[in-house]
């Protein structure tokens, strides 16, 4: 797998208020189970590992949010309550333009604080570091900046969106990642490499799951970073 530094020279971003949000709503088909219940090997849940590193990346944050399918998977999690994380559910698109997949918890975040710039990221990026996030919110320019791997595919839900952008999603039919990207693309937004691609490996099976599990042990043996918590 590729090994690449971002090149670009860091900007201050325009940010006032920033909002930290991992997008856990997906119906996990391919899983066969909810991704953001999978478990690390130190047995901490996807959700709480991927929280405590947004969290400790960007201690400053106005809030933090998890975005779940429906209320019926909050039984599921266990945050502890001096986290001060809010459980948001996928909100109606009534009066709005559809949206659906992930579009649907962006538009989600719009509607419980539409003042806020948001950044957010999937829970099926296990390998997703803070260093990463802090090399993007460095390099974020209006109205949404987000990564691109070294194929140039870009990723939509690893990223900052503004208000103006997120304000789209009410007006603009969104079915799925594509159609965000396309979006993206649309409003002018920003790509960056990120430093290494293997923290973009994504998880959409059992079999990924394993694959991102032995990489990371792969990336302690030999001091690589990685995404564990200490």
């Amino acid at each position: 797998m590729p090994l690449t530094r971002a090149m670009v020279a860091p900007r201050h971003p325009p940010i006032s208020k920033l909002n930290l949000a991992l997008l856990a709503g997906g119906r996990s088909t391919r899983m066969g189970s909810d991704k953001f219940l999978l478990e690390y090997p130190d047995g901490t849940p996807v959700y709480l590992n991927r929280l405590r590193m947004l969290q400790e990346a960007f201690p400053k944050a106005d809030r933090i949010c998890i975005v779940l399918r429906d209320s019926s998977r909050a039984e599921h999690v266990r945050i502890p309550p001096e986290m001060g994380v809010h459980v948001l559910f996928v909100a109606p698109t009534v009066g709005a333009a559809h949206v659906a997949g992930p579009a649907a918890g962006l538009h989600t975040l719009y509607c419980f604080d539409p003042a806020s710039h948001w950044l957010v990221i999937p829970c099926d990026y296990p390998l997703l570091r803070g260093e990463d996030l802090t090399d993007l919110y460095h390099h974020y320019r209006d109205p949404v900046t987000c990564f691109a791997n070294s194929q140039r595919s870009t990723e939509p839900i690893v990223a900052i969106w503004s208000p103006g952008a997120l304000a789209h999603l009410t007006v603009t039919a969104v079915e799925n990642r594509s159609g965000l990207s396309n979006l993206m693309l649309r409003l002018g937004g920003h790509t960056i490499p990120p430093r290494y691609d293997h923290c973009l490996f994504n998880t959409n099976t059992r079999e990924e799951w394993d694959d991102a599990l032995l990489l990371l042990k792969a990336m302690q043996q030999t001091s690589l970073p990685n995404s564990s918590q200490d």
